[in-house]
């Protein structure tokens, strides 16, 4: 179903690193894209620059006085845009790409999210991360907690969209509302089955009023009646709850664990150990943020 309250374009960015990945960003891309009456998807690629490469010369890449680490990145990350643009343009999407170069993966990303007015993001995450404190990586963490944007992280797993779960956690999660409306686009692409809903509560806990108020959270996310099933369940370790149901599934959406201003996440780190543990499509979501304080407006 269309997005109705959208009278502008979703201005949807993928960011793009690995051939062996990027069809898959793709397809969740295209399957947002869908939702709305207009949209369009941008193919983005980071150059890397050396420290001594002047950052007034960034764009000017094709300068002999300007040194390219690896021309032979240069070379693959052109063919990885051109495969993203023929992948788009025979589905008939307003395709655009993007390569910028900068010293800074995260810092790169998040000024042009900004400038460009992006809507959402698509990134792919490989379960890698360099800190223990650290919940995806160091610019995982700060894309996610500096853009203003709506953040989906993709831990590839299937080679296609499939049948998919939403895991939800509370209905009062910040993340809730935006993981079953992503969820709900997904399934629309892919018409497989009904869109699965899946809470794992407490032990002790009521199903009875666990079910109502999920059920008003799935209507305020405009999800027709007949095109979901809820199952609830009372188990006591929840992360090894939802990686055994994963196992039924080819995508598994789940709210992003959220970083406070002190940078430790609010809830803990559910969602990567779920990704780290499945085999499964794993899509990691964040809903639009808006950057309250003047640190966070001119960070970056």
């Amino acid at each position: 179903m269309k997005d109705q309250e959208k009278s502008r374009k979703e201005k949807i960015l993928v960011l793009l690193a690995y051939p062996e990945i990027q069809e898959n960003l793709i397809n969740f891309a295209k399957a947002s894209a869908n939702s709305y009456k207009e949209s369009s998807i941008i193919g983005f690629n980071f150059i890397n620059l050396p420290e001594q490469t002047p950052l007034t010369r960034r764009d000017k890449l094709n300068s002999p006085k300007v040194e390219i680490p690896d021309k032979k990145i240069v070379e693959i990350q052109k063919a990885i845009l051109k495969i993203a643009r023929d992948k788009i343009t025979s589905d008939n999407f307003d395709f655009d790409s993007k390569a910028m170069a900068g010293r800074k993966f995260e810092k790169t990303v998040i000024n042009y999210v900004k400038k460009q007015n992006i809507d959402q993001i698509y990134m792919g995450w490989d379960g890698e991360r360099s800190q223990n404190k650290l919940i995806f990586g160091s610019k995982v963490d700060k894309i996610l907690k500096y853009v203003p944007c709506k953040v989906n992280i993709i831990k590839p797993g299937k080679p296609k969209i499939g049948k998919v779960a939403a895991f939800i956690k509370k209905e009062k999660d910040s993340n809730t509302l935006e993981t079953l409306k992503r969820a709900n686009q997904f399934q629309t692409e892919s018409q497989e089955s009904k869109l699965n809903i899946i809470h794992i509560n407490g032990k002790n806990n009521s199903k009875n009023k666990t079910r109502e108020r999920l059920k008003e959270k799935i209507e305020e996310a405009n999800i027709s009646r007949e095109d979901y099933k809820l199952r609830i369940y009372n188990r006591e370790n929840i992360v090894e709850s939802i990686i055994n149901e994963s196992k039924n599934f080819d995508t598994v959406c789940l709210g992003s664990t959220q970083l406070s201003r002190f940078k430790k996440p609010t809830f803990g780190s559910i969602p990567k150990k779920i990704a780290l543990n499945s085999n499964e499509n794993v899509v990691i979501i964040k809903k639009r943020k808006r950057l309250k304080t003047l640190k966070d407006k001119l960070s970056f």
